[in-house]
């Protein structure tokens, strides 16, 4: 049986989503295991999925995704 998880990643502005990043690959702590967990973070860090101006990456918005493994 698979295992579900849910992670954060993050989205850029006008760029393909194949560009997008997936934040549990650069720090553990973005990946959940409840989808409850992962939107709470994102409420908390992420100003709950809005778009939003970054110094480093520009456009971005963050967003949660389920995945298995």
């Amino acid at each position: 049986m698979s295992k579900e998880y849910y992670v954060i990643v993050r989205k850029y502005y006008g760029l393909p989503d194949y560009l997008s990043t997936d934040l549990s690959e650069e720090e553990d702590c973005f990946s959940f295991d409840t989808e409850y967990e992962a939107n709470k973070c994102l409420s908390d860090i992420f100003a709950n999925g809005e778009w939003m101006e970054d110094e480093k990456y520009g456009k971005v918005r963050y967003y949660t995704e389920r995945r298995t493994e």
